[in-house]
Formats: structure tokens, sequence, C-alpha cells
């Protein structure tokens, strides 16, 4: 066709095929899909009262999104816009490498189909741009790979705001950012650059800059934070402490004195009955939980905590091998969260399932994800752990048939993230490692790009092998 030969139009379709789609997906599942986690923080917006429940900065944009257009259906059409952008920045750098735009609009079309592509796009939750953010990275990695590291003034901004957006975003990015940019110090140092060195002290600066603007509307609404509910409730570690000791009370070697304390907290025999490795919630909700006891007595919980851990080291990893599942096991161990489909009606904010403008289509997809759901589609598709090295798998692939090492580095922001969860993963939910999927997406357009040399590689690897055996 002669009009994909024009580089405008080429350019222009690439960002704009994944922004048709997505938003195709949000009319046939208008108004979009709204979770626990996303009504709570349209209820924050609605009512003015911000707290850091959630990461502040991921409702302080809805805020000022709810500005633009005053309906929780803007969240969706600025997620789509932000892929759009960052797919069509990939796509357009790829485009210089191999003018291959047919092969790249083809493998574009089907990763928005992707259920897990098309629907979280269109899912309230905060993960979803916090993985956005990330493949941005991965982008910015890939070309830097190309130039040691060697960027420019304008690139420079952009890596110290998207790390300042993976550290403001979820929780566990306070830790990825880090490992991210001592990894591009590390690049930029073994580039032996000394200009590239002095210009890379943009990142932390526009970092900085970034976290002292966002801090004056942070201080403002958190001091003026309205808390409703004054119930007690324990920190995050003292939670952690009290989740995996459920595990020790299901092994029976707590004494009759330390379980008579431990039953203050928490009824010993619901907490035997509600102790799941793969949600800690379950134990956090139990009915007869009473937090003020233990902060009243948290020295001896804490101790009782560390004295059985130490005592029955077994038990401790045990549950983390479980609680982190999600994170490693390539077969199911537990439930993984997906999608959030079960959960509309009236307690979501709408007053029926969905109000989708195509139903046909809304029924069709739905099939469509019914027939992922089931073996062996659902043990690959949805087992993040399974993505993770098939990602693994291809790169290696990659750097064997393009000769280039580099291109391990694609894969950090996706290790970065797992590592940052493995001390704190709270549950089997798909959307903590959503990064998994979308940097598949990526090595898997690499590896179509560049099939022929790949081919020439797997062909020779196998006369090897075959080689061998004779």
């Amino acid at each position: 066709m002669k009009i994909l030969k024009n580089n405008k139009i080429q350019k222009t379709l690439l960002y704009l095929i994944p922004f048709i789609i997505l938003i195709g997906t949000l009319l046939v599942f208008w108004p979009g899909i709204y979770t626990y986690d996303g009504n709570n923080q349209w209820n924050q917006v609605a009512t003015n009262n911000i707290s850091n429940a959630h990461p502040f900065l991921s409702t302080f944009v809805l805020l000022i999104l709810s500005k633009i257009w005053n309906s929780n259906t803007i969240l969706f059409i600025f997620q789509i816009i932000i892929f759009s952008l960052i797919w069509g920045n990939i796509c357009s750098e790829l485009l210089k490498e191999k003018k291959n735009i047919k092969l790249i609009i083809i493998y574009s079309v089907i990763l928005c189909l992707v259920p897990i592509i098309s629907i979280y796009s269109i899912t309230a939750w905060k993960d979803v741009l916090y993985s956005y953010f990330l493949l941005a990275i991965v982008y910015f990695l890939y070309i830097g790979s190309k130039k040691d590291y060697n960027y420019n003034k304008k690139e420079y901004v952009f890596i110290g705001l998207l790390l300042f957006l993976i550290f403001s975003y979820r929780h566990n990015g306070m830790i990825v950012a880090p490992l991210l940019f001592i990894l591009l110090m590390i690049l930029m140092i073994k580039g032996k650059n000394k200009d590239n060195l002095k210009r890379s002290i943009i990142i932390p600066i526009t970092f900085i800059i970034s976290f002292t603007v966002i801090s004056i509307p942070k201080n403002h609404y958190l001091s003026n934070l309205n808390v409703e509910d004054d119930k007690p409730s324990l920190g995050t570690i003292d939670s952690y402490a009290a989740w995996i000791m459920g595990a020790h009370i299901n092994k029976n070697y707590i004494t009759d004195e330390d379980l008579e304390f431990l039953n203050e907290f928490i009824d010993i025999k619901e907490w035997k009955k509600v102790y799941s490795p793969f949600l800690i919630n379950a134990t956090n909700l139990a009915s007869t939980r009473d937090n003020q006891y233990v902060l009243d007595n948290l020295d001896e919980f804490r101790n009782i905590f560390i004295k059985y851990s130490l005592k029955h080291p077994l038990t401790v990893v045990e549950h983390y091998m479980k609680a982190d599942a999600l994170l490693w096991s390539p077969i199911p161990v537990g439930y993984v969260y997906q999608y959030d489909f079960k959960l509309w009606g009236p307690d979501y904010g709408f007053d029926v399932r969905d109000t989708s403008l195509f139903p046909f289509l809304n029924k069709a997809y739905e099939k469509v994800i019914t027939i992922t759901m089931k073996r062996p589609i659902r043990v690959i598709m949805y087992q993040p752990a399974t993505i993770m090295y098939i990602s693994i798998i291809l790169t290696f692939i990659l750097v064997k048939s393009l000769k280039n090492k580099k291109l391990w580095v694609i894969l950090t922001p996706m290790l970065a993230n797992i590592t940052s969860l493995l001390p704190i993963n709270l549950a089997q939910d798909l959307r903590y490692v959503y990064i998994n999927y979308l940097t598949l997406g990526f090595v898997g357009l690499l590896i179509v790009l560049n099939y022929k040399e790949v081919l020439t590689y797997l062909k020779n690897l196998f006369k090897k092998c075959k080689f061998k055996r004779a």
C-alpha cells in the first residue's frame, strides 16, 4: 500500500492503532472496570479527602483528571493515552531499525487484542499506570544500549520523571526506583563518557524537583485529612508478622502460655481457619481481631513472633514460598487473581453490571476471556512467573541471534519489580507483576522483527545438537 510508505502516516499509525483498539475496548465495556481500590480512590476524590492509603500521587492524579471530566471513565482514557504514547515510541524506534511497518502493525493489533493488555487498560488499578512507567524505562534502557547510555538532556529529564512516578505510584516502587537508578549509573560509568556522567545529574535533579512539587499538595491534603474510622491498626511490618504467625499457629507447636496471649489478639480457632499464605487480608479482616491489644503489648507480640521464627525457620520459608509463588512458580500454587469482572455492581458505583455500548461484542469478548481461563491456556497466560521465564528465554535467543549482550538490560525493570515484591507480596494478584506481560510484549516484537536472525540461530543450534547426538 502506497499510503504506508509515507513516514508521517507510518508514525501516526503506530500511535493510533493501540489508541483506537483500546478505546474500542472501553466502549465495549463502558464505562470501564472500576475495582474496589479504584472506587476507594474515586470516593477520596469526590469527597476531597485524599489519604496516603494508596500512594498519594496515584489518587492526586485522579483528582487532576476529574477536573477535566468529572467521570471515573477519564482514568481509563488517560491510561489508554499513556500506553499508546509509550508503545508508539517503542514501535517508532524499532521501525528505524527494521523497515517493516506491516509486521509492526500486525503485531501491535494482536498485542492490543490480548485480554491482559486490553482489559487492564480500562481497569482502575494504580498498578496499570505503574507498569506503563516501567515499560517506558524498558524503552529508554533499550535505546540507551545502542548508544552507550549517552542520553540527551531531554531523555534524562524523562528518565528522572519516570523514576519519580515509579517511586511514588506504588509502595514497592520505593525499592524499584533506586534499583533502576543504580543500574543506570553503573551502565553510564561503564560507558566511560565523562560528559555523559555529568549530564546524568539531571536525573536526580528532576526527581527531587518532582518530589518537592508534589509534596506541596500532599502535605496540604494529609494535614487536612478527615479520618472517619478511628479503629486502631497495626503497621505494615507487624501486620505481616501477624500473617506469618498464622503459619506458626497451624503447626501446633506454640506453648499454651503464648497461645493464651495470642488468643486475646485473634481467636486461635479463627486464626487457624482464616490463615492463608496466599492472601494477607484473610488474617487482617478476622472478625475477632483486636489490634489495640497488640498495640498495648507490642513488645511481647514481637518477641513471640521472633522466638518462633528463629526456632522454626522452615515454617517461615514455607510461608514465603507459597506467598511468593506468583513471582517464581511456573505452575499454579493457589489461585492467581486476574480480572475484576464479577464484582461490578452497586457497591462499585454502578446500577448494573455494565452499560456496554456494544452488548454483542461484550458477550463475545467475555467468551474469549472464558476460553483463556481454561487449561492449558490459563496455566501459561495467567501464570506471571511463566511469562517471566518466557521473556528470559526469548531474550537469551535474541542475545545469541544478534550477538548483542546489551539486550539483557531490557529485563531489568521486570526483575527489579519482582525483587521488590519478594519480601512484601501480600496476595496472588497478577496486577502486581503486570510488567512481566508488557516486557514479554516488547521482547516478542524484537523477536518478530528479527525473525530471520532468530531462525538462522535456531537452525544452527539444532544442527549442532543433531551432530553431537550422532
